[in-house]
């Protein structure tokens, strides 16, 4: 009896952590995506999600 109820209790901890642990890993991997689409679209000058010239349209409307 007592055998299960550790087993139980070890079972709801690894289950509790696997959750949080997947709720930590999704907020992390969406904040670190924001910050690399940025920085692709700072280096390459090219929007990573239009894929419209940042470079080109910044320079146009500098011209006038």
């Amino acid at each position: 009896m007592i055998v299960l109820l550790v087993l139980l209790s070890f079972l709801a901890g690894y289950l509790l952590g696997k959750h949080r642990g997947e709720q930590t890993g999704q907020a992390r991997g969406m904040a670190e995506t924001r910050l690399l689409l940025r920085q692709q679209t700072l280096e390459t000058g090219i929007c990573s999600l239009c894929r419209q010239d940042r470079i080109a349209k910044e320079s146009d409307s500098a011209k006038g």
